[in-house]
């Protein structure tokens, strides 16, 4: 849904990056043209990314590989996060909390932490000691301030680091299921 709707905000003109000053980068799909001048088209990026995680989501339930009832929905809501953490840095018609911290991304930050804690707890409650369980906060950690300071090419690095982290701890929250006898 987030997908298709992010491309209404494209046909009104709004939703849309800061200004492209970089000429090589004045194109579609990553610049939008609106009113004559360039613009990051942020609504692009949020779209694409929702169909990657829907196609991604709808995959791995096929496999079987959700462990919990409700863990799509945490999938769903922790890469929505990162990705919206990420992409608000670049709009324009945010709200702002502190400083260039926006109300957007202090709730994507907030939703994908807890997300991830509930992951941590769960996999050191099944018994693992894996070193991912303290890397994968402090990648989410360094992604969420590079994305708030600006510094949106190391989010994005720190961003794939930080969900492949999450992924490794989700793996270690697998149910373990006795035999049928």
């Amino acid at each position: 849904e987030k997908a298709v709707g992010r491309w209404g905000n494209f046909l009104n003109e709004e939703a849309f990056g800061a200004v492209t000053e970089e000429s090589w980068l004045r194109f579609f799909p990553a610049s939008v043209k609106i009113g004559g001048t360039w613009h990051y088209a942020t609504f692009f990026y949020e779209s694409i990314w929702c169909f990657i995680v829907a196609i991604w989501l709808l995959s791995v339930e096929r496999r079987g590989k959700l462990y919990r009832c409700g863990d799509c929905f945490y999938w769903y809501t922790y890469l929505y996060a990162i990705e919206r953490g990420i992409v608000e840095q670049l709009r324009t018609d945010s709200l702002y909390i502190l400083g260039s911290l926006r109300v957007s991304q202090l709730f994507s930050w907030l939703a994908a932490f807890i997300i991830l804690v509930l992951w941590c707890v769960r996999a050191r409650q099944n018994g693992s000691g894996r070193i991912t369980v303290v890397i994968a906060p402090v990648l989410l950690a360094l992604t969420a301030a590079a994305a708030i300071s600006g510094h949106i090419w190391l989010a994005l690095g720190a961003g794939v680091l930080a969900i492949t982290a999450a992924s490794a701890v989700y793996r270690q929250t697998e149910i373990t299921r006795e035999p049928h006898g």
